[in-house]
């Protein structure tokens, strides 16, 4: 087996001057897309969610019911836990 050493990799940081000025318009619509992602993402995942409690108040989940409840359970902690700290972290514009 070979050894990876250090010495192959050279690392260049680039000067402060040289990063790109930012665009604020894309920024707004970037908050405007991933506020429109989340907020679809949990009003759908919520009313699907609502309409599988009322159906396992009447009667014992189907297996595919069941697999839909732990989908929708995945794809509301996905929408809050990637989705929601991406738009916290985009500065606002001033």
């Amino acid at each position: 087996m070979s050894d990876v050493t250090t010495s192959d990799v050279t690392m260049t940081s680039r000067p402060a001057e040289a990063v790109p000025a930012r665009d604020e318009q894309l920024a707004r619509v970037e908050i405007a897309l991933l506020g429109t992602i989340l907020a679809l993402a949990l009003l759908g995942n919520g009313m699907m969610a609502g309409v599988l409690r009322r159906i396992s108040l009447r009667r014992k989940l189907t297996r595919m019911n069941r697999m839909m409840a732990h989908l929708t359970v995945a794809d509301i902690f996905v929408a809050v836990c990637h989705v929601l700290p991406q738009v916290g972290y985009i500065p606002l514009p001033s």
